[in-house]
């Protein structure tokens, strides 16, 4: 049986990476993150105004609108630290 031998680039290939592409990385999947939760806002938003239109769910909205507050809150705050992470 013949033994091959593997070059590090086959079987570390991301010890080996471009060092710039890897520091971009996070920033890159953060940012994607961050708009996917956007995304995610803009349905909650639909489906709270969806539910004020049904008397019988007004605490339910006052709920789901508290949770909107923080939700909004928490976006802005990713924001900010996406913008101060650049400087």
């Amino acid at each position: 049986m013949k033994h091959t031998r593997l070059r590090p680039t086959n079987y570390l290939p991301h010890v080996f990476a471009d060092v710039n592409a890897m520091a971009d990385e996070p920033l890159s999947r953060f940012e994607q993150r961050l708009a996917q939760a956007d995304s995610y806002l803009q349905i909650l938003i639909q489906q709270i105004a969806a539910m004020e239109s049904k008397p019988e769910l007004v605490d339910v909205v006052a709920k789901a609108n508290e949770f909107l507050d923080a939700v909004k809150h928490s976006i802005v705050l990713l924001q900010i630290a996406k913008v101060s992470s650049k400087l």
